[in-house]
């Protein structure tokens, strides 16, 4: 994220992300029971493991198939003594997601677990959430089928 420089008369403003002035770990997974991919819960896994041992969840609109999906995942995160905290509700991930940032301060990573048609309407809330130093990322299959790398890279700048 690129500093951005405001001129005001003859005073010159540095403005920085507030995320790049404090450093933290926290992740959050964000699914929409309505469109949820299921490759996001091994690939979720494979980054906590990496990056830490801490992982939030927000899981909006949640129909059977996916609080079954997210059962097993919860137990393997225990297995895998990673700490997770779970909350859910109904509502629009681009309104809800701000909300749930802005209250748990410790969160840096963002990571969306939702098809490429969501991913596109969700677009300007996550550039929003970028402008303010958030590293937001997708947890899909990429064009040529090849996951995961490209995820640990962008998690790791």
């Amino acid at each position: 994220m690129r500093n951005r420089l405001q001129e005001r008369g003859r005073q010159t403003v540095l403005r920085t992300p507030l995320k790049i002035m404090v450093a933290s770990t926290g992740m959050l997974l964000a699914l929409d029971g309505l469109c949820l991919e299921r490759p996001a819960f091994p690939r979720a896994l494979q980054l906590c493991r990496r990056v830490g041992n801490r992982l939030d969840i927000l899981l909006l609109n949640p129909p059977k198939p996916a609080t079954l999906m997210l059962g097993k995942f919860l137990q393997t995160l225990e297995e895998e003594r990673i700490d997770y905290r779970l909350t859910t509700g109904e509502g629009d991930l681009a309104e809800e997601l701000p909300h749930y940032l802005h209250r748990f301060k410790d969160i840096s990573i963002v990571l969306l677990g939702c098809n490429d048609r969501e991913g596109k309407r969700l677009h300007p809330a996550l550039e929003a959430l970028r402008l303010e130093g958030y590293k937001v990322m997708a947890l899909r299959d990429d064009e040529h089928g090849l996951p995961g790398n490209h995820l640990e890279r962008r998690v790791a700048n």
